[in-house]
């Protein structure tokens, strides 16, 4: 533990248990939703997306996560090279998983 610590919000704390305990508290949506987005510790930034409420985001941020994830070890290539239309892979992606959220949501409701 730093010093610093001391005077940070515990949700920016330098141990990633201290961060993953400080999410089950929070209410704020706009933290969590960069915690989630942004924290170096997946526990953590799992927690904080199962805490966001705002579909909308949660959706956004999956989506962020999957093309992160699929950009990753060479992968990129594979989605670009599944484009038909000569867009960008990553916009092909996008496009094609939000087809996807649409269908969940709508048949969630």
């Amino acid at each position: 533990m730093s010093i610093a610590d001391w005077f940070k919000p515990k949700w920016k704390h330098s141990k990633p248990a201290v961060r993953l305990a400080a999410v089950e508290e929070l209410t704020d949506q706009n933290v969590l939703a960069r915690i989630s987005r942004n924290d170096e510790d997946r526990e953590a930034r799992e927690a904080a997306l199962k805490r966001v409420t705002d579909q909308r985001v949660s959706a956004d941020i999956v989506t962020e996560s999957f093309i992160a994830i699929l950009e990753s070890g060479g992968v990129k290539q594979k989605v670009g090279a599944t484009n038909d239309n000569g867009a960008d892979g990553k916009v092909a992606c996008r496009s094609r998983l939000g087809g996807l959220l649409n269908f969940y949501y709508r048949e969630a409701d």
